[in-house]
């Protein structure tokens, strides 16, 4: 049986940016970990997590991963100013795993410009960050925990 996963995807932005139907947000939250978007979409920005009802899988992330780079240019207001900065990512039952399009020791090439990390592991009830695991991913891990549980409940019932 081919695993399932539960999509979630990362914002970033000057607004409030909702991709899709949604199962789960968080609030905006302020985006003052990094300012490393801040020369492309100026400031303040802020950060919201949304996962999707309808289960994927895994992989398939790479390919929603280049979706949302198409996305995002869609609505740049100039080429290389984008408006928001959309990371999709999925949770298993024991893994929280991100995609993205910059190259780091601990991601694995997946082709067409698109690498994947472990970013958590899920453990002992509860998800453990990595030394590479962004801090707001840390910080927010009570609602992976819940995108998790929502998986479960999911699976279960789908039987």
């Amino acid at each position: 049986m081919e695993p399932k996963a539960k999509l979630f995807v990362g914002l970033i932005g000057k607004d409030e940016a909702i991709w899709g139907p949604v199962e789960r947000k968080t609030e905006l939250i302020p985006f003052d970990f990094s300012d490393y978007y801040e020369k492309e979409m100026g400031a303040p920005l802020h950060r919201q997590w949304v996962s999707f009802k309808t289960l994927i899988n895994p992989a398939d992330l790479p390919e929603l991963k280049l979706k949302a780079i198409e996305l995002e240019q869609r609505m740049a207001k100039e080429p290389s100013k984008r408006q928001v900065n959309i990371d999709p990512g999925y949770v298993t039952e024991t893994q929280l795993v991100l995609a993205s399009t910059k190259r780091a020791p601990h991601r694995i090439y997946m082709g067409k410009g698109i690498f994947v990390e472990l970013t958590m592991l899920y453990s002992g009830g509860g998800f453990k960050p990595f030394r590479w695991t962004y801090i707001d991913y840390q910080k927010y891990d009570f609602f992976f925990n819940l995108i998790r549980r929502d998986l479960l409940a999911q699976i279960r019932d789908e039987g």
